[in-house]
């Protein structure tokens, strides 16, 4: 009897997944840089409440990230909650983030596993050289028309 109580009681606990995945931008261009989805998932059997969610850099401090988390969302079991954070603050130079936690209001944080917050870190870095080389293909055929139609015109008017 002790046993099952005992089995009951780690499985009541309070739990949460934080996964991540590279959007697309809104306005669907493919020049315009993408966006990142956080969702935080309760995978447990007892409601949570959010507070914060942040970054873990290298030295594990943590730092929060602005983010349009909410106030205080009620997550509900198997419940979830997409987010989507300013990618600066998760993958620039200078935050050095190791991970992506997300912290309830009883102070225990959650954090996305570090292989996967390379992966989502090194998809978005290569989407983003994507887009900046699309943007810069749109850029070079935009000034090659220009030029062509500077040149028409020079022609047209020195006849």
């Amino acid at each position: 009897m002790a046993l099952l109580r005992l089995f009951e009681f780690r499985r009541d606990r309070q739990s949460v997944r934080v996964t991540g995945r590279i959007v697309p931008h809104p306005s669907q261009r493919v020049e315009e840089r993408p966006w990142v989805s956080i969702t935080i998932t309760n995978v447990g059997r007892r409601p949570i409440q959010l507070r914060d969610l942040g970054v873990v850099r290298g030295r594990g401090e943590k730092a929060v990230v602005g983010s349009d988390i909410g106030v205080n969302p009620r997550l509900d079991e198997g419940q979830e909650v997409g987010v989507t954070p300013r990618p600066a603050g998760l993958f620039g130079e200078d935050v050095g983030a190791r991970t992506v936690y997300v912290e309830d209001t009883h102070g225990r944080a959650w954090a996305m596993p570090s292989r996967a917050f390379r992966r989502l870190r090194d998809e978005y870095r290569l989407a983003v050289a994507t887009s900046d080389a699309a943007r810069k293909q749109k850029e070079l055929a935009d000034n090659r028309k220009w030029f062509s139609e500077v040149v028409r015109d020079t022609q047209t008017s020195g006849e």
